[in-house]
């Protein structure tokens, strides 16, 4: 691999390879890069697929590594993105600018699929700030996050806001769970987090059960997701999702109470949300829902499911089917008293109430 030198900003990136590759091989290739003027940030990231190390490198000098894509162990060279955080600081991850795939790749199995799980969604934007914002949320808590997708950024987020555990889980795909799982080796967050595969709505918690409780036999209290919500959901989908938070927070070995979900609003009407709420929550006895409205953007709300088995679904639906047109959040095509009547904490007076 050869360098042409000259003076630019540096780009943030990792090279990814075969697992077998030898240490030797992988100093060499450190070496070259430091030589011309390139930083090795983490010079031994692994997981049970790849390795590889993380660097920065003059910006124009990213072109040539496309001349090294015939390396006998090269995978994929990757970009990295970080996301800014209030306090200054920020998050890194492994990430495409766009979806199309990774600056190159010589594997034929990257690159190839759905990447929809390798982006990261707005929903995980708004998920972050409103946890910055509200750490207590976290602090002290085992967590579970529903569909993560490959950037491990809520998970970072809460092992700085002080979660004792972190289980993030996806489903369906390897190669996100992969990049999760180099996400999380990235970030150095391996003793608080960990990573599995779950299917919404399944009672295989076991799996879960066990990365949560591997570290320091904890229990799971709280549940998290973000941007899973969309318009395409069938019924199943939805009610599967739902039926998630239900599963665990009824598994005696959990304390699972809440169930904090961001999501954004992609169908312009509010339509997918309506449909969440008059065909899932009103109709399973005990479940409930606050609305919690972003303050910058109106398109996404919090969305946060508890129990209270006070509630039944007969008053609940009868309070949705009055709620009318729903927009969105902060933005009702009825009044907005009717929706804080259903969307208030349970046990407000009958004179409230009218």
């Amino acid at each position: 691999m050869s360098f042409q030198t000259e003076q630019d900003s540096d780009s943030h990136i990792i090279l990814l390879f075969q697992p077998t590759t030898p240490s030797s091989t992988l100093q060499s290739i450190q070496q070259t890069i430091t030589k011309h003027n390139g930083t090795i940030v983490n010079g031994h990231i692994k997981t049970e697929t790849q390795t590889g190390f993380e660097c920065t490198l003059p910006s124009h000098l990213v072109s040539s590594l496309l001349s090294f894509h015939d390396h006998p162990h090269l995978r994929s060279i990757e970009t990295i993105n970080k996301v800014p955080l209030l306090n200054g600081t920020s998050i890194s991850f492994i990430s495409s600018d766009s979806l199309q795939g990774p600056v190159v790749t010589t594997d034929s199995s990257i690159g190839h699929f759905d990447r929809t799980g390798m982006f990261l969604w707005p929903g995980s934007r708004f998920m972050t700030l409103f946890l910055q914002r509200n750490p207590e949320i976290v602090l002290g808590k085992r967590v579970v996050e529903l569909g993560a997708g490959g950037s491990g950024i809520l998970a970072a987020l809460g092992t700085r806001l002080g979660c004792k555990k972190w289980v993030a889980t996806d489903w369906g795909d390897a190669q996100v769970l992969e990049r999760l799982k180099m996400n999380v080796e990235m970030n150095r967050l391996g003793s608080c987090v960990g990573v599995v595969e779950y299917k919404w709505g399944s009672e295989g918690t076991d799996v879960v059960v066990a990365a949560a409780t591997g570290l320091d036999g904890g229990i799971l209290d709280l549940m998290v997701a973000a941007d899973v919500i969309y318009p395409s959901m069938t019924r199943e989908q939805i009610t599967d999702l739902v039926t998630s938070f239900l599963v665990f927070s009824r598994d005696q070995r959990m304390n699972v109470r809440e169930f904090y979900c961001a999501y954004v609003n992609r169908d312009g009407s509010g339509k997918t949300l309506k449909r969440l709420l008059l065909e899932v929550v009103a109709v399973l006895d005990g479940l409930c829902v606050s609305v919690i409205p972003f303050e910058e953007d109106r398109s996404g709300c919090m969305l946060r499911f508890y129990l209270d088995d006070r509630i039944a679904s007969e008053e609940k639906t009868a309070m949705i089917t009055d709620v009318g047109n729903l927009v969105m959040p902060g933005v009702w095509s009825k009044t907005e008293e009717v929706v804080e009547e259903w969307i208030a904490p349970y046990g407000s007076s009958d004179e409230d109430e009218e």
